[in-house]
């Protein structure tokens, strides 16, 4: 009784704050009724933003107080667009493209010496994607023209923030999709009219203003190699599956007008027609059985959200999608996405693939939230599949002293501290998984969590983990 004239009370206070703070416009555009986004919580992100609005301290506001203060450090920093690369790396294509290195694409002249000597580390070759082994052959220090593939090693210029990446598009991608995520929470959590400004400001100038705007196309991803179409680097545009939900914490303020969202509609329109051309090398990721299927998925659902569709559409998009990546038709269970011993058999061979298993599960989970939020019968078997293997295989990754943890490959030597940080968003879903299901005991996940925080931290420590910025926050 206590708890919900409690429960009442905040609700009755913060809709006081609302009033006072909105403007009448911005109320009327309240009172709608809005898109439900796809991924995020709503309805814990607007119990916690009731705790926040009327000054309640406890260690959930205090991660929206350490969003604010980052959104209020940050600002002043200018909106981002492809443009800004200067030129176009690929003859006749304007800077408009997204391009990008091809991230695993290692010219021989740059590969370090023990690469070569080591006999045991494997490189493929780009075309034939044979396997080197025995005899590595002679290395010409002057051939800057013959790749190979080396697995789960980014190139440099490549990877995030370093030397030679502001030539090309993928930093400055990261760092729209998590900038606009962050003002658009940072609005939907304080009414702060600034950080709609801010959110606008950085859509506009990324997506909407044909001066700066990114076509909507990854045609030129992997642009190096002279091979026209490479599907692998369209992941690289993961982080737009939650720009987009963002963009549903936005329709309220009168600074995301009409023109905007249909301005952004047709841009999305036009990406999911791309994304899915059967005739496009694009269509060989829906294919794909690793973390790039899911992450596809994922991109395919957002898109495809904006562009207009149905929930009914979009659930049964997923639910085709799920059975084809959980299906067991192949009699060989290392072909198989859920692996008889509780681990991913499609990553347990990589380099990296602890890092991999991790990967990989957080796009699964942003999966089970979509197919939370469209509410699609748990009584499917598909998705009965999915929920078991995606449970057995978290529990699995999370127990550091079980056989199939101990065995991955594990060239990153993660810190313990690393792996706690990894941690969290999984034991954040298991706790999920206990609410909504019941399928887990509580004790279950507190021996596996241990002291592991109830959330992420609100900005990952390594943004290559793949963790969602801000996920503590939805």
């Amino acid at each position: 009784m206590r708890g919900s004239l409690r429960t009442i009370a905040i609700k009755i206070r913060t809709n006081l704050v609302d009033q006072n703070n909105l403007t009448p416009q911005e109320r009327a555009l309240n009172s709608r009724n809005m898109p439900k986004p796809l991924f995020f919580n709503t309805a814990s992100m607007e119990i916690l933003r009731r705790m926040y609005l009327v000054s309640e301290t406890n260690k959930y506001t205090a991660e929206v107080s350490k969003l604010i203060a980052l959104a209020n450090q940050m600002i002043g920093l200018a909106e981002f667009s492809v443009t800004d690369k200067g030129r176009s790396h690929v003859p006749g294509v304007d800077v408009h493209y997204y391009q990008n290195i091809g991230l695993y694409d290692w010219q021989a002249c740059d590969l370090p010496d023990n690469v070569w000597t080591n006999r045991s580390t494997k490189l493929k070759l780009p075309d034939s994607h044979q396997i080197l082994s025995g005899e590595v052959p002679v290395r010409d220090r002057t051939d800057c023209f013959t790749y190979f593939i080396w697995d789960g090693k980014v190139r440099q210029g490549g990877g995030l923030w370093s030397k030679g990446s502001e030539l090309y598009d993928r930093t400055r991608s990261y760092d729209f999709h998590s900038n606009f995520t962050m003002y658009a929470l940072a609005y939907y959590y304080t009414n702060d009219p600034r950080y709609a400004e801010k959110a606008v400001r950085l859509a506009r100038r990324w997506w909407l203003n044909p001066k700066t705007a990114m076509r909507p196309t990854m045609q030129y991803v992997s642009f190096d190699r002279n091979i026209a179409g490479r599907s692998y680097g369209i992941i690289e545009l993961k982080d737009l599956s939650w720009a987009l939900d963002s963009v549903y914490l936005l329709q309220q303020s009168p600074t995301w007008t009409d023109d905007d969202a249909a301005a952004l509609k047709q841009w999305c329109m036009d990406y999911h027609t791309w994304l899915t051309d059967p005739k496009s090398f694009s269509h060989k990721e829906s294919t794909t059985k690793n973390n790039h299927g899911w992450y596809y998925m994922l991109q395919t659902a957002a898109v495809w959200k904006c562009a207009g569709a149905t929930d009914s559409e979009l659930g049964n998009m997923l639910l085709s999608q799920i059975k084809d990546l959980v299906d067991k038709t192949n009699k060989k269970p290392k072909k198989w996405t859920f692996g008889l011993a509780g681990d991913l058999p499609r990553e347990s061979k990589r380099g990296r693939a602890v890092h991999y298993h991790y990967f990989t599960l957080y796009a699964m989970i942003l999966t089970w939230r979509a197919s939370e939020s469209l509410g699609l019968s748990t009584t499917s078997l598909p998705l009965q599949e999915f929920e078991n293997g995606l449970v057995r295989t978290v529990q699995t990754v999370l127990n550091s002293s079980s056989l199939v943890r101990r065995s991955l490959a594990d060239e990153d030597k993660f810190t313990e501290s690393e792996l706690h940080e990894r941690g969290t968003l999984l034991c954040a879903w298991l706790r999920d998984v206990a609410v909504s299901r019941q399928t887990l005991e509580r004790q279950q996940i507190d021996g596996l969590c241990g002291n592991l925080p109830l959330k992420p931290p609100v900005v990952p420590t390594d943004p290559h983990s793949g963790i969602f910025p801000f996920f503590s926050m939805w």
